[in-house]
């Protein structure tokens, strides 16, 4: 069952019966400003990406991409399958491709925007000129332009909205089955978006009053939608499961056992296998960076404020006067989007609170999103109750305005793609010209670009990483033998060894001889 098509003449973005808008076939006038829109994110952060491999998080999920291993946890097991597909282009390095493919999944998170924005009545061009202003805020640029893990995410999450908004207005059962799977793999992607699952089901349930009655239908569409939700994580946690061996080319775990040897060997047999795999995808090694006094909750909300509003005292009061005003508008066109963008709002904002970092683990892209769709739907509204001409006009303006923000403060966007590049570093070190069976001791900044340049580029399969603490750098060389150690920086007292310079490294001599003074630099 399905509303039936309003003509060309109609003014389609007006609410039908109960509320909900009609889901019309889009012309070429619709879909011109959302190709404008992709076609220009993609010509500003292209050249900003970074040309090789990255430092640090950004380094190690390229090479956990691109030779389909296991990174830190969760695992990211989506992230890495789908940013693996796109490595397949010949003849270009692969973290690169690694870095293109999550900026196109930024410019599908921009361009699902304003879709949704457009199927809650929004003027197409009002809805795609919102969404170019969210490229300005600090967050969304970083994500866009850096190969991390959350743009997956929030990608997904973006994608299931759309797919739940087109069955509450058409009563399609497969775009509820899609939107569940979709939930699923972000969910898979990032744990903390279960906390959202009660507001997608509640979508639900509430779209489907309006398609079907009665409890045996509800049963047999929950239970399907239980099992669309359970396939994503089933391959997850498979996929955790075969890739967590010592032949993985990258494997995390094997890396984190060296330095804290706290769970058991992948070859023990089944049992301890699975437990390798309820630590990664529980991230348990991270557990200790949640929970937050009320004094550091309070610095967050404070850190919120400014994050969301800026500065301006004004401002607060302003964005809550939009998103408020939005947030009605969508709960009128559609109450099963509004439900589940409140959903995501929420799940950040409690993740965002209980988690003790304020960098990237610490996503703003849960808030950012909803916040985006319900402002577009607010200054749509403005636009809707005018008439063609004077909407046409209204649009323009906004655009006018956007454009000229976005333009004034561009040359002020920090370009991170340029200060996460692992280039020069790698260039320096010159991996290919280490002594045979060498071993480098590194911290997590530069031991990812090192692994890297190791599998693709040196081709040295004979030189040892090994990431870990400083701290624990000289614990750890003894059992190396007489190999020749390395290490990325000078650590304290030398307790017997010197070190000495050798390119961007320091190379970790056996103890000195009598008469030598400890520690000493040749």
């Amino acid at each position: 069952m399905a509303p039936e098509e309003p003509s060309r003449a109609e003014d389609a973005r007006l609410p039908t019966a109960g509320g909900l808008l009609p889901w019309r076939r889009l012309s070429w006038a619709d879909w011109a400003p959302v190709l404008l829109l992709a076609c220009m994110v993609v010509v500003v952060a292209a050249p900003r990406l970074p040309p090789g491999v990255c430092q640090g998080d950004a380094g190690e999920l390229q090479l956990a991409a691109s030779v389909l291993g296991v990174s830190h946890s969760p695992g990211y097991p989506a992230y890495i399958n789908l940013a693996h597909l796109f490595t397949y282009f010949p003849g270009i390095d692969p973290a690169y491709l690694v870095s293109a493919g999550c900026m196109a999944v930024g410019v599908l998170v921009l361009v699902l925007c304003a879709m949704i924005s457009i199927r809650l009545g929004t003027h197409p061009w009002v809805a795609c000129a919102i969404a170019w202003l969210l490229t300005s805020h600090s967050r969304f640029w970083q994500n866009l332009i850096t190969p991390e893990v959350y743009i997956f995410s929030i990608a997904f999450l973006t994608a299931s909205v759309y797919a739940l908004t087109h069955y509450a207005c058409t009563g399609r059962k497969r775009s509820l089955y899609v939107a569940a799977f979709l939930y699923a793999v972000a969910m898979v992607n990032r744990p903390p978006v279960l906390l959202a699952a009660p507001f997608f089901v509640l979508g639900w349930w509430l779209s489907r009053r309006r398609w079907e009655s009665g409890w045996r239908p509800a049963l047999r569409a929950f239970v399907t939608l239980v099992a669309w939700a359970t396939l994503p994580v089933i391959y997850s946690l498979g996929y955790l499961y075969v890739r967590d061996t010592p032949q993985t080319r990258y494997n995390y775990i094997e890396h984190h056992q060296r330095e804290t040897p706290e769970l058991p060997r992948s070859d023990a047999g089944p049992v301890a296998k699975l437990q390798r795999v309820v630590w990664m995808a529980t991230a348990r090694e991270f557990h200790y960076r949640a929970g937050n006094s009320w004094k550091q909750v309070r610095a967050k909300l404070t850190w919120l404020r400014y994050e969301l509003a800026g500065y301006h005292r004004a401002a607060p009061l302003a964005a809550a006067m939009i998103i408020g005003i939005g947030t009605l508008l969508v709960f009128r066109r559609c109450a099963a989007t509004a439900i589940a963008l409140c959903g995501i709002a929420m799940q950040g904002t409690f993740f965002i609170l209980a988690y003790k970092d304020y960098g990237q683990a610490a996503d703003l892209l849960p808030l950012l999103i909803p916040l985006t769709i319900v402002a577009a739907t607010s200054l749509g509204a403005l636009v809707a109750s005018r008439a063609r001409s004077e909407q046409n006009g209204l649009a323009v303006g906004v655009i006018a305005i956007v454009l000229a923000y976005t333009l004034l403060e561009f040359p002020e966007r920090r370009d991170y793609g340029e200060h996460i590049d692992a280039t020069d570093y790698l260039r320096d070190a010159d991996l290919a010209t280490f002594p045979d069976s060498a071993v480098i001791f590194s911290h997590w900044t530069f031991a990812p670009p090192l692994l890297y340049e190791r599998e693709f580029r040196a081709h040295r399969p004979d030189v040892d990483v090994v990431i870990a603490q400083p701290g624990n750098w000289l614990r750890m060389a003894q059992q190396f033998g007489e190999r020749p150690i390395f290490l990325a920086r000078m650590p304290g007292p030398g307790h017997g060894r010197q070190f000495t310079p050798f390119r961007n490294v320091w190379r970790l001599s056996p103890p000195t001889e009598p008469g030598v003074p400890k520690g000493v630099v040749e």
